[in-house]
């Protein structure tokens, strides 16, 4: 069974890509919800530059995404952590805590 596990943050990323489907339907609140904590996790997680580098890479169109479906705190949100994560250099992959 633990030839099956992957490394956290690309446990994450993969969940980021599912976790805004339905963002219109009855289940807005939570399922915005459930984007922000992966976000959180996301920004405030340590990893490898070159992983962080590649979960902004996947997930550059996000901001856009969210913005079309009305939730623009969100977006202001995605972008931010996308900035960050395409920032990372190993060996200074933590970040400061958001203020």
């Amino acid at each position: 069974m633990n030839d099956d596990k992957k490394p956290f943050h690309e446990v994450l990323s993969t969940a980021l890509i599912t976790a805004p489907i339905g963002i219109t339907s009855d289940l807005a609140s939570a399922k915005a919800a459930e984007v922000m904590t992966l976000l959180d996790v996301l920004y405030k997680g340590k990893m490898p530059a070159a992983a962080a580098h590649k979960i902004a890479e996947t997930h550059a169109g996000l901001p856009d995404l969210l913005i079309s479906v009305g939730q623009q705190s969100l977006a202001k949100a995605a972008t931010e952590v996308l900035e960050d994560l395409r920032n990372r250099q190993d060996g200074n992959a933590a970040t400061q805590e958001k203020s």
